[in-house]
């Protein structure tokens, strides 16, 4: 025979659990823009009896206990969690290149027109102008005021490059920052989630390490936690390992990056070349990621393209388009100074020099020589001594239209032209430009699905929401109706039954 009052304690188990329904769909509601908030769900399963009877009865006496509250569950995919992190990390590392390389087209972006290619054009122009007007002083003045224009040019161009250099190098000292904070975050959370799980853990037989009872934690903190990984991955490739006690285990950058409460630094340090790499503090392991924003700004400021040699950046960069402008100053400045020394018997007559005893012109160290600055006569016009004739500058008015091999000496960027090595290097730069852009975009939206894909699990939904706050008002007065039928059917028993004729 069933207990006179197992109804009651059944109805009262669905008040309860209806009431508790209730508080978690007003606590998703209050988050509803929260960022980082799980929507939050109440786990029910029917009560099940126990006890001696179980092993020769059907239980139909004892059936019908009521609800249980497993507990406050987050609606949350880790497989979509891996696969936004994962496309966040390519969208890190994509927007990172893209605003580099916007910076780089907007730095060369008159190259071709009103910049260095109009310089040379004016240059050429002074040079021509030398034919019939050679014994003018005015006529080598100009010349010299022509060369000086191509010089500061380059010198500009070299200076807004440092500048851009800076900017990523701030960038990437910022992100650094940002990632040391969050590893330091995620081992704080670690620690407060292992120790608010303990109340729900045992100790394994085998290992003896705790681990908890089910898949219900302190779900803010959990909301935490997870939000931090989200911006990690940005950053750098993560892999999350769950494990048995709350904790989580992170590698990133090349290293377990958090394992418990503890966490890696990273740091920024020279090698034994004299290079600026990342190293973690503990491990002593250098940064390695394929992707991200730490990656990107690694290979914005080192890439050096095909100029790279040993275990130099192969990344076309801001180093690679420094090397570019490096390898046209040089070849233009050697190239008019050879032409200028013609002499004889020979004496160096450089027109350009350089500033800080390098073998090799560069975009910072080019100059006007001295000699050339204090006497604009210093350009050899012609080698036979006769002031009228310009067979010299003839000379170097054909180089204009002589073919040079623009690189390095085990690599050519270009063989061609002045002109048509900056018309080379600037459309190649627009067109990875817009590549980088293409693919940013593509992968962006990627991300985007992915993120929809995710909200649509684990975002509060408003009319859902009101949904179920109908659906448990409901069952909490229906619940609410059975004490009150069992309690009619008690006073039936109590006070009327076996008072017939009374």
């Amino acid at each position: 025979m069933r207990p006179t009052f197992l109804g009651f304690e059944a109805a009262r188990s669905g008040l309860v659990a209806s009431q508790k329904a209730l508080d978690i769909t007003g606590n998703n509601v209050a988050n509803i823009h929260t960022e980082g908030y799980t929507r939050q769900r109440v786990d029910l399963v029917s009560m099940a009896f126990s006890g001696s009877a179980n092993r020769y009865s059907t239980g139909t006496t004892l059936a019908g206990q009521g609800v249980y509250i497993a507990g406050v569950s987050q609606c949350r995919d880790p497989i979509l969690d891996a696969r936004y992190r994962e496309q966040s990390t390519y969208v890190g590392s994509l927007e990172t290149q893209n605003t580099a390389y916007t910076d780089l087209e907007n730095l060369f972006d008159d190259v071709t027109s009103s910049g260095l290619q109009d310089g040379m054009s004016k240059l050429l122009a002074q040079l021509q102008s030398v034919s019939g007007n050679s014994d003018k002083a005015e006529v080598a003045n100009n010349v010299l005021t022509a060369a000086k224009n191509v010089v500061q040019l380059i010198n500009s161009y070299n200076s807004k490059l440092d500048q851009l250099e800076a900017r990523n190098k701030t960038g990437l000292d910022s992100c650094v920052n940002d990632v040391n904070s969050i590893l330091q975050k995620l081992g704080a959370l670690n620690s407060q989630i292992k120790d608010a799980c303990l109340a729900n853990s045992t100790t394994d037989p085998i290992t003896g390490d705790r681990r908890i009872l089910g898949p219900y934690g302190p779900n803010e903190l959990l909301d935490d936690r997870n939000l931090l990984l989200d911006q990690l991955s940005a950053y750098g490739e993560v892999d999350v390992k769950s494990e048995n006690d709350g904790t989580i285990t992170v590698t990133f950058g090349g290293t377990v990056a958090v394992k418990d409460s503890r966490y890696e630094t990273l740091n920024q340090v020279k090698d034994a070349a004299g290079k600026d790499i990342l190293q973690w503090g503990t491990s002593m392991k250098t940064f390695s990621s394929d992707s991200g924003a730490i990656t990107a700004y690694i290979d914005v400021i080192a890439g050096k393209g095909g100029y790279a040699s040993g275990g130099e950046n192969h990344y076309e960069g801001i180093a690679y388009y420094r090397e570019i402008l490096n390898s046209f100053t040089d070849t233009f400045a050697k190239q008019f100074n050879n032409a200028n020394n013609v002499t004889t018997p020979p004496a160096p007559r450089d027109l350009f020099s350089i500033s800080d005893g390098a073998t090799n012109f560069t975009a910072g160290n080019i100059r006007i020589s001295d000699n050339w600055m204090n006497d604009p006569s210093y350009l050899v016009i012609s080698v036979d001594g006769d002031k009228l004739a310009n067979g010299n500058t003839l000379k170097m008015i054909k180089m204009f239209d002589d073919s040079f091999d623009f690189g390095s000496s085990s690599y050519t960027e270009f063989k061609g032209t002045f002109k048509g090595y900056l018309i080379h290097f600037q459309g190649k730069l627009g067109n990875q430009q817009k590549y980088i852009s293409g693919i940013k975009d593509s992968t962006s939206s990627v991300a985007m699905d992915l993120l929809d894909q995710r909200d649509q699990i684990s975002a509060v939904s408003e009319n859902e929401e009101a949904i179920n706050m109908m659906k448990y008002q409901k069952s909490y007065n229906a619940a609410a109706r059975v004490i009150t039928a069992m309690d009619e059917c008690l006073d039936v028993i109590i006070n009327k039954m076996g008072r017939v004729g009374l």
